[in-house]
């Protein structure tokens, strides 16, 4: 008896099983409808065509027939299991839930149905009916399991809820009397029990619970020992934690974690304390016995017969001189201080001299390099790299890695301004001739293999851009883009070339090469929330808007789809009792749900509609509809949703010179951020606060806009609705234009003064950090809410308004102007932080809400025709019609300003960037490469382009069969300048598209229309 009703042998099943497996659903329908009218009161027959269904893309036609089997009250497994597989692809998780939350009670003590009732209130994360079923289950059978499932349940609760301790006191309680009655069976669930314990702060019993009869379920000695070293620790048990972590040494000397937490141990606490300050708890004789006595141990280690390569123990005499650094700056004289710095660089020499051949001898040591006296770096450095030359007795791989180890080094030892700009260029050359001779050692490696010295055309552009930091000279910029592409065009999987690329060509304005090259990258899964910021701020910032539409579409795919695999995972974390796991799971999951960098998708795709369809203000309200009139982004933004948001980011892939993405250390005051931060800089915790505070600001005005600007659409309209309604509009538009404002340190009745003083003082962007296109859309705003009110301080408003546009749009073109570099050759070079990105921004969201705006205006103040004057309201009305002159002439001021901005801003995009030839640009950009005196751009990239280096790479690129096309420098800078052309382009065409709008709409005839109809 298979389905609900009616009975369906195996072997008529077989044949559709079969077919739905091997995924031929033609069949599988024909099968499945055939079935049906045979047994049309089959509910398992319904289900199976439901699925059929759903796979060839019928959703519509199989939520229907799932429906149709839900109706019948299903209580056997296989329709059940059935529609819970249609639902959950459909994501309706709950319709599934209350197919088995019957047969539940139909069956109330059916395991295996409990349990998928379990599952299914995991896959909706309904953490208290988990418990609550769980529990069920421990009742029915009292297996162990069904007890952890409960206790993950409640922990899980407490995480999301944060109902506090009374929940994680619920849960020890329940487990403690499984060990008083039962004892514990396995590994994972003696880690939950003490994990409960450590949540609590109860070491002492979570130390009693593992060091007792429990702690024999540990099958290896020393995850063991580290547990109980972290526990001693955490009761300030110095000692003992010591001892312990001690033991673990004899066998595992190279646990770089536990000889830290020994040496902290051994010196009576962490070296650093909760509130980030060194700690020194002991006399100075004392840390010096006890240091002593480390270091004798070290020794002994490093003397130790292993099998295996260790740096631990010799990077443990590193630590300790830094320690011993530390004390003499906490206890010491400034002779005492020199002394020990010296013989820190001594200890880091001797690492040198063991593991400088080794991948991870410069992250080895990065940390101590901080700690080295500026007046001993330049002999450090000097030092290591003759020993790379000394060292003889090594293959050719490690004395390459041994040289490009003592370059890494230089790198993180050079402060700023410490070397010339002559030795910066020299020690480019000599990274540049050093890859050349590695190109042969990588001849046999597979293609898709790293290639020995891929470090070195790293370490060569960031010289060059550091040298384009200091000289503005854009041909250093240029020539870093060609090192990077000669790169790829030798090996083409390297993504730390492709990384920098995409920076490179984003802020030089040439988006196109940049998303081929992110393409390339192949960004999904969980890189499209690590790394997607290389890529979004750029498409933002252009108007390669399919490509946008693209990128957005994937990263809502991955937000949407991961929840309900998170739920797969946990599940099977569930079925295999690895309870940490499902406690990991449901974090993470919680973490993507919280996230800066989803917030950040979601805002730009309720913005994105607006522009793309401003040509149409009834599309455009279309879509604000589709946002609930802008109330859906304003959800999403609620302070204490901000508080909570998670920053994901990795910005460990971003170069130096761009270490977020909204700061570049290269750009002007347009594009700010950060200019004055020293090169290789390491965020600082407060730092870190101030970047994430920023970013919630940002964010937080990205969601704003939807509503607001409904808001001002609704202003133009109802002219003559009951003042409650209008003052209600216009009380929500005011407090949310302040909370606008107030995420750039303004408020809104100060507005007009701020402009004021700041346009006077020609210095807004430099110390404001208010960014051109916020300064026009929020003065937009303003405007907007103070002509909505129709009074006196309209025209003020509007005189505001008007001002900002000015000043904004020739600060722009003065930038554009500015960075246009080595005009005798005819050459227009766009560096970084170009106005013409600022451009875009300002066109196709500050102007495109003008646009709008006045076009909403303009259909609203057309004359309605000959109405006739009610009697007893003449007055009124007649008191409306100068306030509506005053009206007509602001708005035309308005439009007249943006229309001649607009064309000032087409003049000069077409004189500058499309109207000259494509050659003579190339030309020009290839000029910047040729120059004859020394240290000017262009050495590094002809020692790449010497005969020697072009046949290698040739051949290396010729044998993974990456491209046929020889490698041609002037070809990829016409790419470039072809994706700047095309950018300018762009920035034409809205410019047109923005004027046809404007200059279709007139109010210079509305005044006299608006009266006489009155």
């Amino acid at each position: 008896m298979l389905g609900s009703k009616g009975t369906i042998t195996e072997r008529r099943l077989r044949p559709l099983w079969y077919a739905i497996d091997t995924r031929n659903y033609k069949s599988a329908l024909k099968l499945a409808t055939a079935l049906l009218a045979k047994h049309p009161d089959s509910t398992y027959a319904v289900a199976l065509k439901a699925l059929v269904l759903e796979r060839i893309g019928k959703p519509d036609e199989a939520l229907v027939l799932c429906k149709q089997a839900k109706d019948t009250r299903p209580v056997d497994d296989l329709t059940l299991s059935t529609l819970q597989m249609v639902y959950s692809r459909m994501k309706l998780p709950d319709q599934a839930t209350l197919c088995y939350e019957h047969a539940c009670a139909v069956m109330p003590n059916n395991v295996e149905m409990l349990m998928a009732l379990f599952k299914c209130y995991v896959r909706e994360y309904v953490f208290v009916k988990q418990q609550q079923t769980a529990m069920k289950l421990y009742k029915l059978v009292q297996e162990e399991r069904f007890l952890l499932w409960a206790v993950c349940s409640i922990l899980m609760q407490v995480g999301s809820e944060g109902s506090g301790s009374k929940l994680v006191a619920l849960a020890e309680a329940l487990l403690k009397k499984r060990v008083d009655s039962h004892g514990l069976h396995d590994l994972e669930a003696l880690m939950l029990y003490i994990s409960v314990l450590k949540q609590q702060g109860k070491y002492e019993s979570a130390l009693e619970v593992m060091t007792g009869q429990l702690g024999e379920l540990f099958s290896i000695q020393n995850d063991k020992l580290r547990l109980q070293g972290e526990l001693l620790m955490r009761l300030h048990k110095y000692e003992q934690a010591a001892d312990v972590f001690q033991e673990v040494l004899k066998t595992s000397s190279d646990d770089w974690a536990v000889f830290v937490s020994y040496l902290d141990a051994s010196l009576g606490g962490p070296e650093v304390d909760a509130a980030g300050e060194l700690a020194v708890r002991l006399e100075e004789h004392e840390v010096t016995e006890k240091l002593e006595k480390v270091l004798k141990l070290v020794l002994e280690m490093q003397e130790m017969p292993v099998g295996e390569l260790r740096r631990g123990p010799f990077l443990a005499v590193v630590e300790i001189e830094k320690r011993r650094l530390l004390l003499r700056r906490k206890f010491g004289g400034e002779d005492q201080i020199k002394e020990q710095s010296v013989i820190l660089s001594d200890s880091i020499r001797a690492f040198f001299k063991r593991f400088g051949a080794l991948l991870s001898f410069s992250s080895d040591i990065a940390d101590y390099l901080h700690y080295v006296d500026e007046s001993h770096r330049d002999q450090l450095a000097k030092d290591l790299h003759e020993l790379s030359s000394q060292i003889q007795n090594e293959s050719p791989v490690k004395r390459l890695r041994r040289k490009i180890s003592a370059f890494q080094v230089e790198e993180k030892l050079m402060g700023k301004g410490t070397c010339t700009n002559e030795d910066l260029g020299s020690r480019a050359v000599d990274i540049a001739n050093l890859y050349i001779e590695s190109l042969e050692l990588s001849a046999d490696l597979d293609a898709q293999e790293s290639m020995h010295g891929e470090e070195l055309l790293v370490l060569a552009t960031n010289i060059l851009v550091e040298l384009f930091r200091r000289t503005q000279n854009m041909g250093f910029l240029l020539e870093a883009i060609l090192v990077l592409e000669f790169g790829l065009y030798a090996r083409r999987f390297s993504s730390q070339y492709k990384l920098l690329l995409i920076d490179l060509y984003t802020m030089v304005s040439a988006i196109i090469p940049a998303l081929e090259w992110y393409r390339t990258l192949d960004v999904k899964y969980i890189l499209v929330e690590t790394i997607s910021h290389m890529m979004l701020p750029g498409l933002l910032s252009s108007t390669r808007w399919s490509d946008l539409q693209s990128l957005l579409k994937d990263g809502k795919e991955f937000y949407d789809n991961h929840q309900s695999e998170s739920a797969d995972f946990t599940i099977l974390a569930y079925n295999h009792s690895t309870y940490s796991k499902v406690l990991e799971f449901v974090e993470f999951k919680e973490r993507l749900e919280r996230s800066h960098q989803r917030l950040v998708f979601r805002s730009e795709a309720s913005i994105f509609p607006l522009k793309l369809r401003a040509e149409s203000l009834e599309d455009v309200e279309l879509s604000l509809a589709e946002l609930d009139f802008g109330r859906k982004p304003l959800d999403w933004c609620g302070d204490e949703k901000l508080l909570l948001l998670t920053f994901n980011e990795d910005l460990q892939t971003r170069p130096w010179w761009s270490p977020a993405p909204d700061e570049c250390l290269l750009a002007g005051p347009l594009r700010n951020a950060g200019a004055e931060r020293s090169w290789h800089h390491v965020e600082t915790e407060e730092e870190k606060k101030r970047r994430e505070s920023r970013w919630r600001n940002a964010v937080k005005r990205r969601c704003l806009i939807p509503r607001i600007f409904c808001l001002v659409l609704s202003t133009t309209k109802d002219r003559n609705s009951a003042k409650q309604g209008a003052s209600d509009t216009a009380v929500e538009l005011e407090k949310l234009i302040d909370s606008y404002l107030m995420t750039m340190g303004l408020r809104a009745d100060s507005l007009e003064g701020w402009l004021q003083e700041a346009i006077s003082s020609e210095q807004a962007f430099e110390t404001s950090g208010v960014k051109p296109v916020e300064m026009v859309t929020s003065t937009l705003f303003w405007t907007a809410h103070q002509l909505s009110c129709r009074d006196s301080k309209s025209c003020s408003s509007v005189a505001s308004l008007l001002k900002t546009i000015v000043y904004v749009v020739d600060e722009v073109l003065k930038c554009l102007q500015r960075e246009l570099n080595d005009t005798e050759h005819g050459l227009k070079v766009l560096a970084p932080g170009t106005g013409l990105s600022v451009l875009v921004g300002l066109i196709s969201e500050s102007f495109t809400w003008l646009t709008l705006y006045l076009q909403s205006w303009s259909k609203q103040l057309q004359p309605s025709g000959g109405k006739k004057k009610k009697k007893g309201s003449g007055s009124s009305e007649q008191a409306s019609a100068p306030i509506d002159s005053h009206l007509s002439a602001s708005l035309e001021s308005l439009r007249s300003a943006a229309v001649s901005h607009l064309e000032r801003v087409q003049g000069v995009v077409i004189d500058t960037f499309l109207n000259r030839p494509d050659q003579i640009e190339v030309d020009g950009y290839m000029t910047l490469l040729k120059s004859p005196f020394p240290g000017a751009p262009g050495d590094v990239i002809k020692v790449l382009e010497s005969p020697q280096g072009l046949d290698i790479a040739t051949k290396l690129a010729a044998r993974t069969a990456q491209t046929e096309q020889p490698w041609q420098a002037a070809e990829l800078i016409r790419k470039l300048v072809a994706s700047q052309r095309d950018t300018s382009a762009s920035v034409r065409d809205l410019c047109t598209s923005r004027l046809t709008i404007l200059k279709s709409l007139s109010f210079s005839s509305l005044p006299n229309a608006v009266e006489s109809s009155i």
